[in-house]
């Protein structure tokens, strides 16, 4: 099943430098340059500080600190998030945001939500999203459900792909990488600029052996992914500008499985075949003091599972199973500035969702295969003083199941002199009922079915924080959050078949996330974040799979004007393994890399990963990666 690595080497690749924003192009492109402009937050262009929310920006410059192959892997250098990955690449990756899962995240990538309508938590799938061509990633976390409607309760990941460079005309940039596991990423980008238009192209192609997906595995679970890109926009006069981004991606993917009868996890001849196209056009109006943007995207996701059946050790046969979502989304956002002090955010959505299964694992009746949500949302955003902003959201959502959904949110955020700035808000968010979990029939295969009679989750999230900007540069930054949810959907064990329910009482996570960024010197940088996180089901019980502890600490600077380098670390602790419930011991992962500038335009740069070779779980039973090594060059012309 392993591919010859070797021709892989003929290829190059890897793509530009900036960054392209769900809401606008252009609008990303200011963000990209001052730095600290985000569009998430209020959904449109605002200073970070003066968002009144928690919000984190990660650039293109930063990935390339330590060029993590995973934009998951990556994202666990920031505060409130952690990762269960389940295996090597291509293998299930959740991430989490202040405890809560990726089925209560809204994930956008160039302005298209990527959400899987077909797995049975709506979840985006971290594992195989590769930082390749990504330019621009912006987290917002707690619940955003007043401006982004169903599921962002734990946040919002917004992603960029690379846009056109700075400079007018063409570039184009290359890289190649390889190492440990076999493993080789390759890519290309090109860009164009002029007055008028602007577009980026990438590509890039990754290939891995891999490891076992199995902790006590004996073969190797594999994988290869393509991904291609494109975006652009052009200014048809001063009032109009279209524009849009396609990208597509195929992953393969092998994994181990378990016994049809004990159920033990074992070495399998098992792959998954994963495709996924996202499209978005989109129509910018400008008049006078109003902004307006008309969208209509469309996501599709296939997945096609190949797998060995075995029970009581003995292999039975194989299995072929197919999952299948798509997503058609429209979007009219408008903002009008009724002066410098008080402007108004506002528009109307409207998506549905279907799905199919095909196979022996899963089905769905033939009349609920789909689900339709239609919102409108208001925003006053207000600066009565040049020191205080305030913001006040309000949306309502038609759900074609559930009936009439409003949410809300309030922030302010206060410039206590110079060096300090404080915040708080407070948002009421909800998460419908996925397909699966209302009308997925797993009876043949033992797995938790359907509950056609599951009612929405609610959610009231609150959080307090406090910024300081250092004298010699960076900052310190502190938050408390609470986040409570009534009616979790959860699995009850005890039915048999078991299905799902609403869990009754409230579930409450709630911590502390501590930030910094500090300057060492002229030449390097310290940046750090710990998160404390506590959650607790009505019982009182923990809620599984989140951490108590995570703490990531990174050194950059420049050794010579040629040579730079990166040192980091990750550390978890504290939390039960989400399947087995069993209390998971602590570790923490050193890695490093160093860069030598060849010329002017020519980087190589090698990589390590686990420095100390540490023996460590994050999943209960599953492989994680010993020492590798990866060298890598990359090339702008």
């Amino acid at each position: 099943m392993k591919r010859d690595i070797s021709r892989l080497a003929l290829l190059a690749a890897l793509a530009t430098a900036q960054a392209i924003a769900p809401v606008s192009m252009a609008q990303a492109q200011e963000a990209e340059d001052l730095g600290t402009i985000v569009l998430s937050a209020l959904r449109t262009a605002t200073e970070r500080l003066r968002s009144g929310v928690s919000v984190s920006v990660v650039t293109a410059a930063d990935i390339a600190k330590d060029r993590s192959t995973t934009v998951a892997d990556y994202l666990t250098r920031l505060p409130g998030v952690s990762l269960t990955h389940y295996g090597p690449f291509g293998n299930t990756a959740e991430l989490r945001v202040r405890g809560l899962g990726s089925g209560y995240l809204t994930v956008m990538i160039d302005g298209i939500r990527v959400n899987d309508a077909s797995n049975p938590k709506n979840i985006f799938d971290f594992g195989s999203l590769l930082t390749a061509d990504i330019g621009r990633i912006e987290l917002l976390r707690g619940s955003q459900s007043a401006l982004w409607g169903n599921s962002a309760v734990g946040g919002v990941i917004s992603i960029s792909t690379f846009g056109a460079e700075d400079e007018a005309g063409f570039v184009q940039k290359a890289q190649l990488e390889a190492g440990s596991y076999g493993t080789a990423r390759l890519g290309y980008g090109l860009s164009y600029r002029d007055e008028r238009a602007e577009f980026a192209l990438n590509a890039t192609r990754f290939h891995t052996d891999g490891y076992s997906t199995l902790r006590s595995g004996r073969e190797a679970d594999g994988g290869d992914a393509e991904r291609l890109s494109f975006s652009g926009r052009y200014r048809l006069s001063e009032g109009l500008t279209l524009g849009g981004a396609i990208f597509t991606q195929n992953t393969r993917q092998e994994y181990d499985g378990s016994d049809a009868a004990t159920y033990a996890m074992l070495d399998a001849d098992n792959e998954q075949r994963r495709r996924e196209t996202g499209a978005r056009l989109f129509a910018e109006v400008n008049d006078g003091d109003s902004k307006h943007v008309f969208e209509v995207s469309v996501y599709d996701i296939n997945r096609r599972f190949d797998e060995e059946i075995i029970s009581s050790g003995v292999s039975t046969g194989r299995s072929q199973n197919a999952y299948d979502g798509r997503r058609i989304s429209f979007g009219w956002q408008a903002s009008t500035a009724f002066s410098d002090q008080l402007s108004f955010v506002y528009g109307l959505d409207h998506s549905e969702d279907e799905v199919s299964y095909v196979g022996g694992y899963g089905s769905l009746p033939a009349d609920q295969v789909s689900t339709r949500i239609s919102g409108a949302f208001g925003q006053v955003i207000w600066s009565p003083r040049p020191d205080l902003d305030l913001s006040a959201s309000l949306r309502v959502d038609e759900d074609s199941n559930f009936g009439t959904f409003t949410t809300g949110r309030v922030a302010v955020a206060w410039q206590a002199n110079e060096a300090l700035t404080l915040s708080a808000s407070a948002a009421r968010g909800y998460r419908a009922p996925t397909i699966d979990e209302r009308f997925g029939d797993y009876t043949s295969s033992g797995w938790v079915i359907g509950n056609p009679d599951l009612n929405p989750e609610e959610s009231w999230s609150y959080e307090l924080g406090a910024e300081w900007a250092l004298a010699s540069g960076g900052s310190l930054s502190a938050t408390l959050f609470r986040i409570a949810l009534d009616n979790r959907i959860q699995a009850d064990f005890a039915t048999a078949p078991p299905s799902y329910v609403n869990a009754s009482g409230a579930t409450v996570l709630q911590g502390l996330e501590l930030g910094a960024t500090a300057a060492l010197s002229d030449l390097w940088t310290l940046q750090g974040a710990y998160t404390y996180t506590d959650g607790k089901g009505p019982d009182g019980s923990r809620v599984s799979g989140v951490p108590y502890h995570t703490f990531a600490l990174s050194v950059d600077g420049e050794i010579t004007d040629k040579l730079s380098a990166h040192i980091g670390m990750r550390l978890m602790s504290g939390w039960q393994d989400v399947f087995s419930r069993r209390d998971m011991g602590a570790f923490a992962l050193f890695n490093a890399q160093a860069s030598y500038q060849l010329s002017e335009n020519s980087e190589v740069y090698l990589r390590i990963e686990n420095l100390s070779d540490r023996d460590y779980e994050i999943s209960d039973g599953y492989g994680t990666s010993g020492r590798a090594g990866y060298i890598g060059l990359s090339h702008r012309f």
